[in-house]
Order: C-alpha cells, then structure tokens, then sequence
C-alpha cells in the first residue's frame, strides 16, 4: 500500500468514525427533543381538556419539531462533513499535523505530484499517534449509543416475544400465571 493510500485510508477512517458520531449525537438531539416536546405538549392540550383540535395541533406541533431536530440535529451535520472538515476536526485535535492534513485531504490524490508523496510520508509519522478512536472515543459512541437504546428504541426482535428464547419462556410463564389466577 502507498503511502497516498494509507493517508487516504487514514482520512476515511476518521471521516466515518465521525460520521458516527455525528449519527448518535443527532440521534440524542432527536429523542431529547420529542421528550420534551411530548411533554410541553400533553400539559398545553391538558389545559385545553384535551379538545380534538388541540391534539391536532400538538400532533403538528410535534411532527414539526421532530423534522427541525432531524434537520439540525442529522442531516445538516452529515451534510457538512466531509474530508476537508475530518481533516480539520484531527488537527484541532492534534497541533502536531500543522495543517499537513488538511493540505493532503484538500488536494487532488490521484495526481501526480512528488510532494504528495513527501506530505503524506511526513504526516503518516503524525496520524499513526493520533489513531482515529482518539479522536471519537469509544466510550463517547458507546454512551450515545445506549442513550439511544434507553430512549426506547428496540431491535426487530425484541419486538416479539417468540423471537427470543428468553423472552419466549417469560411469555410462557406469563400465560401459565394467567391461566392458574383464571382457574381460581
């Protein structure tokens, strides 16, 4: 592998490391804010005794403010990162690039250029002590990640109690229980 290709490596490393993170950061946003909003909302309509047009208006309400939260909180940051802003983001992170990354990200790879091969050489020595999970932790995208499963968000086989043998002997039990307490 050349060492254009190990640079390049590096780069898309860090820009889906960070795409991910930007993903569960968008993905708390977008929960955080239809907590809040289903709750704003249920004590508005409650005042209003829950009219059939208040909860209209709080379903808009919220449709509304779950697309802004979506568009701010995901789409916007995706959008904007690319490799230019990944190489942006390891070099504020690590001074020690001196903009090396962002002049090689910012350049055209497939040219051949003598000082392509020179920069990336001299940049490879910087990005191999600031690996990619340096700059996204994992703990940081393992505490986004169980927020977003503690908000309610389940797997397609969780859904269903037969799907899973754990939860096919609780359902089992459940019904036993049901059947004794109808007996007596």
């Amino acid at each position: 592998m050349s060492l254009r290709d190990q640079l390049n490596s590096y780069l898309q490393q860090l820009e889906r490391r960070l795409r991910l993170g930007a993903m569960f950061r968008g993905g708390a946003i977008l929960t955080s804010v239809a907590l809040a909003t289903t709750v704003v909302l249920v004590l508005i309509t409650n005042a209003f005794a829950f009219s059939r047009w208040s909860i209209t208006s709080a379903r808009v309400a919220l449709l509304f403010a779950l697309v802004f939260a979506i568009a701010f909180g995901i789409a916007l940051p995706l959008i904007a990162l690319n490799r230019r802003r990944a190489a942006r983001h390891a070099e504020n992170m690590y001074p020690q690039f001196k903009e090396r990354l962002v002049t090689f990200a910012e350049r055209d790879t497939a040219a051949r250029e003598p000082f392509l091969d020179l920069l990336a050489l001299d940049t490879l020595d910087v990005a191999r002590a600031a690996e990619p999970k340096s700059l996204v932790p994992d703990r940081k995208l393992a505490a986004l990640h169980q927020h977003r499963q503690r908000t309610g968000r389940q797997d397609a086989d969780d859904r269903h109690p037969a799907d899973r043998p754990r939860r096919a002997a609780q359902h089992e039990q459940y019904i036993r229980e049901q059947t004794l307490l109808r007996a007596e």
